[in-house]
């Protein structure tokens, strides 16, 4: 059964999204490349530093893997011929060694936690094969930038060095961006998008929710990580969910 024919308007809209992926891939590339000097500069696991040093050069395939597909379904602004460097998260008065904790908790136990379960459930429904093709591989990589996050932050906690993150839990939902979340684009409630790879915002909610509710903070508790904080900031961003209480 071929898949439906897009309207020029359903094209833009999956256009835009990989070029969206394209510019967040090529953000992630320049944090990773930061992150993996300041890790050897901190003394992180050799592990640690492997997996954030080959997460570099995935993040520059999944670029290429973004722009062709945006480029493929009518995209036309040119890549930027230079990045800027993302400003490194967490409160500015934080240690080197902190801050990079922080920012790996950020950025990889959280951000690409919640990317490869997008992922995960976004493949189940795509039936174009290029497309599908290109979730599996990045949502591969996703899940090795997440495990980076996870060791470094074990490592650290290990060593009773990460207490001071419960608290922190608030500022790092507000710079990743997390209400945004529950915005609304009913552009892409279209069933028929599914199968080229866009997600309708309840089922992206519905995967935040999981996400938090069964890996990241228990996966912070388990380190002897306040959630507390966190909680209370998704009560009041997400009242109507009453798992945060």
């Amino acid at each position: 059964m071929q898949p439906p024919v897009l309207t020029a308007e359903e094209r833009a809209i999956v256009a835009r999204t990989w070029a969206y992926r394209a510019e967040s891939e090529r953000r992630a590339q320049r944090r990773f490349a930061r992150l993996a000097r300041e890790l050897v500069e901190t003394d992180a696991s050799a592990v640690v530093i492997d997996l954030t040093q080959a997460a570099v050069e995935d993040e520059a395939r999944h670029t290429v893997l973004c722009d062709a597909l945006a480029l493929e379904y009518g995209w036309t602004e040119p890549p930027p011929s230079e990045v800027r460097e993302p400003a490194p998260m967490g409160p500015p008065d934080l240690s080197l060694h902190n801050r990079v904790l922080f920012e790996m908790m950020a950025f990889c136990c959280f951000t690409e936690t919640l990317n490869a379960a997008m992922l995960v459930q976004i493949l189940k429904r795509i039936e174009i094969p290029n497309i599908h093709s290109a979730v599996h591989e990045i949502l591969r990589d996703e899940v090795s930038h997440s495990r980076a996050g996870w060791a470094h932050l074990h490592d650290r906690c290990t060593d009773g060095r990460g207490a001071f993150l419960g608290e922190l839990l608030p500022m790092m939902f507000e710079l990743s961006e997390v209400r945004g979340i529950y915005g609304r684009d009913p552009s892409r409630d279209e069933d028929r998008l599914a199968i080229y790879g866009e997600m309708d915002d309840s089922t992206r909610i519905d995967i935040f929710r999981s996400v938090l509710q069964d890996v990241f903070f228990p996966g912070l508790e388990g380190l002897a990580i306040s959630t507390q904080a966190g909680r209370a900031w998704l009560s009041e961003v997400d009242p109507k969910h009453s798992a945060w209480r």
